[in-house]
């Protein structure tokens, strides 16, 4: 009974917790670069690592690992050239690998259920391994950005004062994104590929909101990832709702109150 217990609720849990923890961490990063797209289109472009896995007949995380991470270092690498050639790319990307990856999921006869759960996540698949795979994420993840914080943001700020500070800015810069590719490849398991990107992206931009600095930033993007993640699963478990959307809903209905709250907070103060 207690093992029951622990494979279908702590595990799962603490799993969430602990993938809503590294993507608040990175989602004002990511935002600081305007990297909102980037992140998305590697999110959608992860069902077809997880399509060549299960074609293979091996576990889609061997696939969907380095598949994650070869595409954000082509990514990044370009995004070091702004303008037509970035976006076209990022659109072929987004289009041809959600493309791929579903006529693979369907020739193989994923369908129904099995379709939805890899799009939009499921409690019930979470296991030990995936939680093990993310903590492992956060020993490198966390020590990565407590010791390289001021070159990781300057980077991201300003190329040319990084540059004359010394810092190697094209390999942080990829590195950045690789491991923003590979936490989100982890947490699509969880969360589904088509929103797991909202979870990067929707807490850091309630934080910046209420936010007066970059470090408070970061506080409040981790702790709403990790409230509305919460709140988001326990409806997922209460009402047997696909979590992706539970913690993508729960999160966006907050951005919304709050900036509708802080549009009717102005107009009060301007009248008074």
């Amino acid at each position: 009974m207690n093992s029951e217990y622990f494979q279908l609720f702590a595990i799962p849990i603490f799993a969430v917790l602990v993938m809503a923890g590294l993507c608040g961490l990175l989602g004002p990063f990511v935002l600081l670069k305007r990297l909102a797209f980037l992140t998305d289109t590697i999110a959608h472009a992860c069902i077809f690592g997880i399509a060549l896995g299960i074609s293979l007949q091996i576990a889609p995380y061997w696939t969907l690992l380095p598949f994650a991470a070869f595409l954000g270092w082509i990514l990044s690498r370009a995004s070091r050239h702004s303008g037509e050639g970035l976006s076209n790319l990022t659109a072929v990307a987004f289009s041809l690998f959600l493309g791929l990856g579903t006529l693979i999921l369907s020739y193989r006869g994923i369908a129904g259920q099995e379709m939805v759960h890899i799009l939009f996540g499921d409690v019930l698949w979470i296991r030990s391994r995936d939680l093990l795979l993310l903590l492992f994420a956060v020993l490198i993840i966390v020590p990565f950005f407590v010791f390289k914080f001021k070159a990781v943001t300057l980077a991201l700020v300003s190329r040319d004062l990084a540059l004359t500070s010394g810092i190697h800015v094209d390999k942080l810069n990829d590195l950045f994104l690789v491991l923003v590719a590979v936490v989100l490849a982890l947490c699509t398991k969880i969360v589904g590929v088509l929103l797991v990107s909202s979870l990067v992206v929707l807490p850091a931009f309630l934080a910046s909101s209420f936010s007066h600095s970059f470090r408070q930033q970061l506080l409040l993007s981790i702790s709403i990832a990790i409230g509305g993640s919460l709140v988001g699963l326990a409806l997922s478990f209460s009402k047997d709702l696909p979590i992706g959307p539970s913690i993508s809903s729960v999160l966006g209905t907050a951005l919304l109150i709050a900036n509708f709250a802080q549009v009717i907070s102005k107009k009060i103060r301007s009248l008074t």
